[in-house]
């Protein structure tokens, strides 16, 4: 397992993090254009605070696999990626796994398995009509759950190729329904162990 971080510091001069950064790190990597990035408005495409990436030692294939995580500059956003790369360090292909608005919150929105014969369960709560489900109250300087959020969830299963690429196997539906706050605040239950009615499933070609 290989580990790599790279943080960047808002707070202190460009000048004083580049000398931080090169005493700490014998380079820079920075992506300005990388599709991983965490915010709390979905509408924000700002790169994250922090990137950490953790190897997976075993494959399919002749490919690296890694977990990509990023947080959002206040921490108030959690998001991982399962990501393959190519012996060069390009990019293959990545699918989203994990996703955790209001880090503190415990409301996960995103949660995956990944199994021993190279599929991966995704497993999502998604709200279209809503850019967040949750914002800061600098008052109170807390998160604040929005009420009434009509949410559904989406299960996904993906075969891992040998060339790195997913491949998507089936996605169900479940019926749309009101999300309330506690509902999304309680960790006690996996989004996958949810009683939530199934309205379609989809069965990709094999």
């Amino acid at each position: 397992i290989s580990f790599f971080v790279y943080q960047d510091n808002n707070s202190i001069s460009r000048d004083d993090f580049e000398h931080t950064r090169a005493v700490t790190q014998g380079t820079s990597y920075r992506i300005s254009n990388s599709p991983f990035y965490a915010n709390l408005d979905k509408r924000d495409k700002r790169p994250p605070i922090e990137t950490v990436l953790s190897l997976i030692e075993d494959t399919n294939g002749k490919y690296i696999m890694g977990i990509v995580r990023t947080w959002s500059a206040l921490h108030d956003m959690d998001k991982h990626w399962l990501v393959t790369f190519n012996f060069a360090g390009a990019i293959i292909d990545y699918i989203p796994i994990c996703e955790w608005p209001g880090t503190c919150s415990k409301a996960r929105t995103m949660e995956a398995q990944i199994n021993k014969d190279f599929t991966v369960n995704v497993q999502q709560l998604n709200f279209p009509e809503n850019n967040y489900i949750i914002q800061f109250d600098s008052i109170k300087r807390n998160f604040i759950h929005l009420d009434n959020l009509k949410g559904q969830r989406i299960d996904t299963k993906y075969q891992i190729m040998p060339d790195g690429k997913f491949k998507k196997l089936e996605e169900a539906y479940y019926q749309p329904q009101i999300y309330t706050p506690d509902m999304l605040k309680s960790n006690e239950t996996l989004i996958r162990y949810r009683r939530e009615n199934i309205k379609e499933k989809k069965i990709f070609q094999q």
